[in-house]
């Protein structure tokens, strides 16, 4: 996904405009978007013929996401030391909301698309 490739030059540009090292955390939660987003797309996308199942489907991925993305950022800021705690989760919410962002455009585009 380019948006990943986007994502992983913003996070190491910010990162070194400000002075702080990339961690192997950064890379985990940028990962974590990526295979996070890219199968509840392939699931979703599926059904976008089907307006019910969509919507299902829709509301279920949103869910999945945030609940596991929240799941996930406890556990790195309880193992994180302190220095890096506000920058990953500054970088967390970056990534959170240009990654839903994203997967909210393109299911949009998908279900205007007409389906062949």
């Amino acid at each position: 996904m380019l948006i990943g490739a986007v994502a992983a030059a913003c996070i190491v540009g910010a990162l070194y405009l400000v002075g702080k090292p990339f961690d192997w955390r950064y890379g985990l939660l940028l990962f974590y978007f990526i295979l996070v987003t890219g199968l509840l797309l392939r699931w979703q996308e599926d059904v976008a013929d089907k307006t019910n199942m969509f919507i299902r489907r829709f509301m279920t991925g949103l869910i999945i996401k945030l609940m596991g993305s929240v799941v996930l950022m406890v556990i790195l800021v309880k193992t994180a030391p302190a220095e890096l705690t506000t920058p990953m989760v500054i970088t967390f919410v970056g990534l959170y909301v240009l990654f839903t962002t994203y997967s909210v455009s393109r299911l949009m585009k998908s279900i205007r698309a007409p389906q062949g």
